[in-house]
């Protein structure tokens, strides 16, 4: 190779290794950005259930929906973008074998939608993810949409969400069933010395405390399936970049060969020339 050829591929590589900081620097904001959010959004979980339990208490003739149990709704989280490593194949990887032949599957993600197609598993429904936090409002209120219109033609159904959760740098896919609403996430209600007040009725504030848990529900899922997304793009950013640099040193010290064998050869000619 020649000097000026190993120096075009040096410049490449630098240029290369730009573009993949800055993809990692972008995923790092991401990242950070879904972990502040969800530890808020938790906390505002926790008060959604604490008021249905409020409800439920002072108005026991409340019925929580039942599904008939023949099948499911699953929403599953992807990635809309590639470049993060098996984060989509693992996901699909998990879900084909839990999914029944009655389930009916909605799923968020061009890149995961394409994985799932090697495990033989046909959507309902596939949409676009966000790429960041910022786009996650509009792409929610678009699933949300197609969640309340499914249940409005097919009844109570089971509803549970599937994505990828980081704990302590540790991945693993989460299979979370947000309705029929879980009893045991409703905390002890303290004493109230009188019945809350409230302008609606309570069938209707029952049914906006479902639609709402099943938002928020769905809002935590997204969040968590962004960062992870995120954190498996940061480690394959950081892969690459290492590879990117070892191949730049290899290129450097076959410039400086290359270059010192020109040295040599331009020496060798002096000397003949000069007839020493």
């Amino acid at each position: 190779m020649q000097l000026k050829e190993i120096e075009k591929k040096i410049i490449t590589y630098r240029s290369i290794l730009e573009i993949v900081n800055a993809m990692k620097a972008f995923a790092g904001v991401n990242y950070r950005k879904c972990e502040e959010k969800i530890h808020s959004l938790r906390a505002f979980e926790e008060s959604l259930y604490k008021g249905l339990g409020i409800l439920l208490k002072f108005f026991p003739e409340l019925k929580m929906p039942e599904s008939d149990k023949t099948s499911r709704l699953i929403i599953v989280f992807g990635s809309d973008q590639g470049l993060c490593g098996a984060y989509n194949y693992r996901i699909a990887e998990e879900l084909s074998p839990q999914i029944r032949k009655e389930d009916q599957l909605f799923v968020i993600g061009k890149k995961l939608l394409e994985t799932l197609g090697d495990f033989s598993l046909k959507p309902r429904l596939a949409l676009r993810s966000s790429v960041s936090v910022e786009g996650i409002r509009e792409s929610l209120e678009e699933i949300f949409e197609q969640i309340l219109a499914f249940l409005k033609r097919s009844g109570p159904t089971d509803i549970y969400l599937c994505f990828t959760a980081i704990t302590e740098k540790q991945s693993f896919i989460h299979f979370e069933r947000i309705l029929p609403i879980n009893i045991k996430k409703i905390k002890d209600i303290p004493p109230l010395s009188s019945p809350p007040l409230i302008y609606l009725k309570p069938q209707i504030l029952l049914n906006k405390f479902l639609e709402e848990i099943i938002f928020i529900g769905l809002y935590r899922a997204y969040l968590e399936s962004l960062r992870s997304e995120a954190y498996y793009r940061i480690k394959s950013m950081e892969n690459a970049s290492t590879n990117i640099e070892r191949k730049i040193t290899e290129l450097q010290i076959a410039k400086h060969y290359q270059r010192q064998e020109e040295i040599t050869s331009e020496i060798i000619e002096i000397l003949i020339g000069s007839k020493i």
